[in-house]
This record gives structure tokens, C-alpha cells and sequence, in this order.
């Protein structure tokens, strides 16, 4: 499950390029733990520091980059709802595809998530 996570997040970032800015916000990782980019430099918990972490990861996935990477790679015969219900929009509102949980970030969907959105944005 973690490749296809990892695939997942990949084509996503290739879609929605502004995820991998160095701007405010953006998240890297060393040794010490995961760092946040602010106007002041890199913070972690209770630091700072000018200098960038060792690995930069990018900006977070939002629900708004997963929608975008939908519709430019795979279909946008899919539509998910204000409660994040996926479902297909040819279908009446009881053909349910999957439940996205709104307030859990990508790599915390469930599985049944992950492999449907795999299947749509990551498909050859």
C-alpha cells in the first residue's frame, strides 16, 4: 500500500507543480524532524535555522491538488461531495464509489481511498 501511496503522491506533484515551491509552507526533513518554511527561515517545534533541511518534501496534499490531478490525468466523470463521498456522477447518489475522510491527509485514506484513486490518477 505504501508504493502506491507514494505513486499516488508522485503523480499529484506532477500535476500540481506549485507543491514543490520553496515558499511558506513548504515541509523538509533531517535528522531532527520535520521542518516547516516560514518568512523567518526553517522552523522546527522550538528553532530555527537559515539553512534549508536535508531532504525537502514539498507542501502538504490538500483535497484541492487530489481533484485537479483527477481531472488533468484520469476522468472527471468522478465527483466527491461535501462529505467526501466519491461517487459517479452518471449514477444517482447511490452509487457510491468510496468514502475520502475530509479532515485525514492522503496517506492516512483508507485502503479502499487509495486504490481507487490510484487507479484514476496513476493509470498508464
Amino acid at each position: 500500500m505504501t508504493q502506491k501511496i507514494q505513486q499516488l503522491q508522485e503523480a499529484i506533484r506532477e500535476v500540481c507543480t506549485e507543491l514543490n515551491e520553496l515558499t511558506f509552507g513548504c515541509q523538509g526533513k533531517d535528522s531532527d524532524g520535520l521542518w516547516t518554511k516560514t518568512y523567518q527561515g526553517w522552523q522546527l517545534k522550538n528553532g530555527f535555522s537559515a539553512f534549508p533541511p536535508d531532504e525537502i518534501i514539498g507542501h502538504p496534499i490538500q483535497l484541492q491538488h487530489i481533484l485537479r490531478a483527477m481531472n488533468e490525468k484520469g476522468s472527471d466523470e468522478y465527483v466527491i461531495d461535501t462529505y467526501g463521498i466519491v461517487r459517479y456522477q452518471a449514477y444517482n447518489d447511490d452509487y457510491r464509489v468510496a468514502h475520502y475522510k475530509l479532515e485525514l491527509p492522503i496517506d492516512q485514506q483508507s485502503p479502499e481511498v487509495i486504490d481507487f484513486l490510484h487507479s484514476i490518477i496513476c493509470k498508464a
